[in-house]
């Protein structure tokens, strides 16, 4: 079964405008933080934690829809997985440690292990480095980190070995 996507142009266009738009929260929480609470922590996790991520994500997603073949159609069940592994980082950003895994580490894992786009993964495994630096040396959670990466990684290694055995039909 397949999916139809509709004029990948315009997807394109309103990821841009997403990833432009965390990145000015971002900023803005920044500046907020740094001005009326002078706090280095937040503004150091606003700007060097979440704002990559408000890039990496729409850029990831963009990877996905170049991946689409000439008529528009991605399988539905490889989009089920990167909605599914999307929303499942993101809920960790939400609602936070109440969820065991770094979103961090279980969306660039997972995305580093199936996107195909060269310059994609090598943005997404510095990322993984530095959310490594974040929750081992900064904030001491190897837990999360561990549980996002492993996750994150056999979900990717599964799905990869998935689309090779259906390529290779």
């Amino acid at each position: 079964m397949e999916v139809t996507v509709i004029r990948p142009e315009r997807v394109e266009r309103w990821l841009f405008r997403i990833a432009a738009l965390g990145l000015l929260a971002c900023t803005c929480g920044a500046v907020y933080a740094a001005t009326v609470m002078t706090s280095w922590p937040a503004v150091r996790f606003l700007l060097l934690y979440v704002a990559p991520m408000c890039i990496a994500v729409p850029w990831w997603m963009r990877a996905r829809l170049r991946t689409l073949n000439g008529e528009g159609n991605v399988e539905s069940w490889r989009a089920g997985a990167d909605a599914a592994m999307l929303v499942l980082a993101m809920a960790r950003f939400v609602v936070g440690a109440v969820l065991p895994w770094s979103g961090h580490m279980f969306l660039l894992s997972y995305s580093a292990i199936t996107t195909d786009t060269r310059d994609y993964r090598i943005v997404a495994v510095l990322l993984l480095v530095e959310t490594t630096v974040f929750k081992l040396l900064v904030w001491q959670d190897a837990r999360s980190w561990a549980i996002g990466l492993a996750l994150g990684g056999l979900v990717g290694v599964v799905v990869k070995m998935r689309a090779s055995a259906r390529a290779s039909r």
